[in-house]
């Protein structure tokens, strides 16, 4: 299918969208690019959707499905992806200045060089998470699981960990 195709589906609403999703188990759905800033996209299936360097600014992705998506140079300043599986997701370089990332599954993500300046991570699931590069600065992590995470020694300067148990 074509960019143009998706993105028409994706127009007729969420639920046409995860309905294709469903119907077509084999659809992978090209979105580089695509503009879709304050969209309300909660719920939406884009699992191992290509949505490099799409635009997401404000959008809503509550409790969105992107495990293996590929969100390479995504900007998603102030998204909400709360609740969002992003699990194996690639976002490096994205742009996730004060996203909502509260309770977001983004084990082992590719986080490398992400921009989460303000971001809320509160109870994000962050294990084998790879944040190198990544600009934490005033990010919101309190609950958040860091286990096996790949953290530069400096990008944690700006935030303060929970003390230990």
């Amino acid at each position: 299918m074509s960019k143009e195709f998706d993105v028409q589906i994706l127009m007729q609403g969420v639920t046409a969208w995860n309905q294709t999703r469903q119907i077509t188990p084999t659809f992978v759905p090209d979105l580089v690019g695509a503009e879709l800033d304050k969209a309300n996209l909660a719920g939406v299936n884009f699992a191992n959707a290509d949505l490099t360097g799409a635009k997401l600014h404000r959008a809503n992705l509550t409790g969105a499905d992107l495990h293996g998506a590929n969100l390479e140079g995504a900007e998603l300043d102030g998204a909400n992806l709360s609740t969002a599986n992003l699990a194996g997701a690639n976002l490096a370089s994205a742009v996730l200045i004060e996203a909502n990332l509260l309770r977001a599954d983004l084990r082992a993500a590719n986080l490398e060089r992400a921009d989460l300046l303000d971001a809320n991570l509160g109870g994000a699931n962050l294990q084998q998470a790879n944040l190198t590069g990544a600009r934490l600065a005033d990010a919101k992590l309190d609950g958040a699981d860091l286990e096996h995470a790949a953290v530069d020694e400096g990008a944690i300067d700006n935030f303060a960990f929970p003390p230990p148990p």
